[in-house]
Order: C-alpha cells, then sequence, then structure tokens
C-alpha cells in the first residue's frame, strides 16, 4: 500500500484534488478529484502517486474532435504538415528532432496554439504532387515571412548540405546549373570538385595526357 499523502489542494495535470473521501475496497485511501473537464472524480493514493492528471483515458477528446470538426481538415495535407510541423520542433521523442528543436528550430507560438491561425499565415497547399512546408532559411523558424508550399525540386534545392555557387550573376545549387545548362549533375558535382567554377563548371574539358606530336 502507497504511502499516504495529503493530497487536498494539490493540482496535478487537469486534476485539483478537493478532500479525502474515505478508502476502496483494498484499502487504497481515495481523494474526491475535480478535473478542468468539469467531471468530479474519486482516485485513490496509489493513482496519484502514479501521476494521474485526468479524470480519465478519453478526457479531453470531446473538445479535440470539436475543433478539428470547426474546420474539417484534420486529415488534409495542410493538418499533417501542421502536425509533424510541431513534432519536429517539439517533441525530443521524435526521430528528426535533433534536426530541428534539437538545434533551436522553433515553431511560431501563435502556430503552435492554433492551425486556423497557422493556414490563414501560410495559405493552402498548392493543388501539386508532393507538395511539402518549407522554410525559405532553412536555419530559421516555422514562423511568418519564412515559410513557403515547396515543390520536391524547391525543397531539395533549399537543404542545409546543398552546394551554392555564383553561376552567371546569380547564386545556385549545383543541380540548379546542371538543370539550366541541360546536363548530368555529375559532371557539374566533378567539375566543382576539381575546383572550377564559373563556365568551366558546364564545358568539356579534355582530361588525361596531351596528344604526342606528330615526328616531323
Amino acid at each position: 500500500m502507497a504511502r499516504k499523502r495529503n493530497w487536498a489542494g494539490v493540482v496535478q495535470g487537469k486534476l485539483t484534488v478537493i478532500e479525502e473521501a474515505g478508502r476502496d475496497e483494498h484499502g487504497n485511501v481515495l481523494w474526491l478529484c475535480r478535473c478542468e473537464c468539469g467531471q468530479e472524480v474519486f482516485k485513490s493514493n496509489n493513482h496519484l502517486n502514479g501521476g494521474v492528471k485526468s479524470c480519465s483515458a478519453s478526457c479531453g477528446v470531446a473538445e479535440s474532435n470539436a475543433a478539428r470538426a470547426r474546420h474539417g481538415m484534420w486529415k488534409s495535407k495542410e493538418y499533417q504538415c501542421w502536425a509533424q510541423m510541431k513534432q519536429r520542433c517539439l517533441n525530443p521523442n521524435t526521430k528528426r528532432y535533433e534536426s530541428y528543436g534539437g538545434r533551436g528550430i522553433k515553431v511560431h507560438q501563435p502556430w503552435v496554439d492554433s492551425f486556423e491561425t497557422f493556414l490563414s499565415d501560410v495559405g493552402p497547399a498548392p493543388k501539386i504532387p508532393r507538395a511539402s512546408l518549407d522554410r525559405i532559411d532553412c536555419d530559421g523558424n516555422y514562423e511568418p515571412g519564412n515559410v513557403r508550399w515547396a515543390t520536391p525540386r524547391e525543397q531539395s534545392n533549399n537543404l542545409r548540405n546543398n552546394v551554392r555557387v555564383e553561376f552567371r550573376g546569380k547564386e545556385m545549387t549545383l543541380a540548379e546549373i546542371a538543370r539550366e545548362a541541360g546536363i548530368p549533375y555529375h559532371q557539374v558535382f566533378q567539375r566543382h570538385h576539381r575546383g572550377l567554377s564559373g563556365e568551366d563548371l558546364v564545358t568539356r574539358h579534355k582530361t588525361g595526357r596531351k596528344p604526342k606530336r606528330a615526328m616531323g
């Protein structure tokens, strides 16, 4: 049996403990608790010591479903991207947290609190395959002015590990240079790796030994 503690007045999660209310059939001390949802329930000393924080496992589900019903988009791309954004930045238990929240990327607080505010600021996703939520500055936060809907190509061009160089008066990734010149990416990459730049990135260069001079 858990050691008795005076829980009266303690707030734990959604529960406020009101008063001691006898014992259950196993002899555990019972406490009358009031939940934020309005329910009054009896929780044992064991439950409270175990960290129970609401009247039941289903507490709040109705409110959550009502919020979803208001916008009717909880199965949409926009809602899924919003939920995934928060997980990456706010939940240390997710696989991708280290690359986002773990390195200081934050979510604009009004977006954390409200999907509707996020949708109003960012707008609906374009009707194109695999559109995704992208930060313009990949070291910046998820916030107004730094978020857009991007195509897979735009997303890949904006990765942190992309190489960006000056080419024809613009800063471009090696992949963008290859597309503009109409040549395979690996050729541009290899030329950059050899220390070439500018038009030399898209110009074919002869390699190997110099041809022998003809004998006169």
